[in-house]
């Protein structure tokens, strides 16, 4: 009796790492460099994740489909692991192969002086060894960990905000007599560590085919809220990103929050305004720092400082000390920061904060913050603190040397300008 004739089964084909011809590539690569730049009006992303380029009066000039991203099957991934071994399998067996010459060409070197041969020999295994090197880990990079802070790995310090260890502290930079580079602090930046992948992730989690692309909100560079101020940055993280005062959900985070307090024998109106004037007065700005008291408004206060750069010595322990005072002295405030949970706190400004604005894409990804995100730890530190305390218990505001201008005032002033400048005319 004849054997039965099994089916052929039509093996998957891995598909090529990048799915778009070089022209589409390029294009893709000038759409979100122009879309990220100063003519970004004329860039627009349409329904079905089509990439629009637009001419002044508003039609479309060129324009270019994606493809859709889907997730890979189990069967698609176990087929290009297969291919892998496969190829590697033949690399093995040809660097042998290359060795073996090699071997020989050394003999005939050792025998004739001929040293031609081994050097193509040597240069054809390692050719190989370097493909054979790429089939096994296509993707190498080398990934730096920021230093991280005391309370991050010792948990019994939960306020203690200081890195592990800094600059100096385990491996100090060396210099020679007349200051020449002899050993360079390896951890001054941070710790490294070689990242190895077998395939590139587009390949790994999923496939590119023709068909309608879901355009989601992080496309259009606006950060949409999940719920009640919150939002979900891109490693997982719930946040709550806050920088005006006006915000409905977070606005009372924000350090322009206009309410009262003392701090160091001066009543202000915001811990922004404590904030700058302690910045004058550590540049010897006196002067301005008088200005400030005659002011409650955040926009002027920006406008009086904003020629004066240069920072406090201490920009964190500033924020805590003035933030600290402020909570304590405002109950109602401090259960509100208590009622945020664990959500991480980001403030979206240059000052003391992550150095991004609130509507910009990179947001989102904590990797990319230019700056520090100083004030939100420094209320996650309060928070803590306040956690700690009995319900109600909060410190008395001190005497006040000097005080900002009152509401009341303020209003009398702005009218009074009115009718002085009423009356010029």
């Amino acid at each position: 009796m004849a054997e039965e004739q099994q089916p052929v089964v039509e093996r998957i084909q891995t598909p090529a790492e990048v799915p778009y011809s070089e022209e589409d590539k390029k294009f893709i690569e000038d759409f979100y460099v122009g879309i990220n730049g100063r003519k970004k009006h004329l860039y627009n992303i349409g329904p079905n994740g089509i990439l629009q380029v637009l001419a002044k009066d508003g039609h479309v000039l060129k324009s270019m489909k994606l493809k859709r991203y889907r997730p890979i099957t189990t069967e698609e991934r176990m087929a290009m692991e297969e291919e892998r071994k496969e190829k590697l399998a033949a690399l093995d067996s040809l660097f042998e192969k290359k060795r073996n010459k090699l071997r020989e060409a050394i003999a005939a070197y050792k025998a004739t002086g001929a040293i031609e041969p081994v050097l193509v020999a040597n240069s054809e295994a390692e050719d190989v060894e370097l493909e054979r090197n790429y089939v096994r880990a296509s993707i190498m990079n080398v990934v730096q960990i920021p230093i991280p802070e005391t309370r991050q790995v010792v948990f019994d310090e939960p306020y203690e905000v200081r890195k592990l260890f800094g600059a100096g502290t385990l491996f100090p930079t060396q210099r020679g007599p007349e200051g020449e580079l002899i050993w360079e602090d390896p951890l001054l930046s941070g710790i490294f560590r070689l990242e190895r992948r077998t395939f590139r992730p587009s390949l790994f989690y999923g496939r590119y085919e023709e068909g309608d692309v879901e355009v989601s909100a992080e496309d259009t560079a606006v950060v949409t809220e999940t719920g009640k101020g919150q939002v979900r940055l891109e490693n997982g993280t719930i946040a709550r990103i806050f920088d005006e005062a006006d915000d409905e959900h977070n606005g009372f985070l924000s350090p322009g929050h206009v309410v009262d307090f003392v701090y160091k024998e001066t009543k202000y109106s915001s811990a922004f305004q404590a904030y700058e004037a302690e910045r004058m007065k550590q540049n010897n700005e006196e002067r301005i720092g008088t200005a400030l008291l005659k002011t409650r408004s955040v926009r002027t206060i920006k406008t009086l400082t904003r020629k004066v750069t240069a920072t406090v010595k201490n920009p964190r322990g500033l924020w805590l000390d003035i933030l600290t005072s402020l909570y304590t002295q405002h109950p109602h405030l401090a259960d509100k920061l208590k009622a945020t949970g664990t959500d991480m706190l980001v403030y979206a400004d240059p000052v003391g904060g992550i150095g991004l604005a609130r509507d910009d894409k990179k947001i989102l990804s904590p990797t990319q913050w230019p700056q520090e995100n100083i004030v939100g730890s420094v209320l996650e530190v309060i928070r803590a603190k306040l956690r700690e305390k009995a319900p109600g218990e909060g410190a008395p505001a001190g005497g006040a040397k000097e005080s900002v201008i009152t509401e009341e005032e303020q209003h009398k002033a702005k009218v009074g300008a009115i009718i002085h400048a009423r009356r010029r005319f």
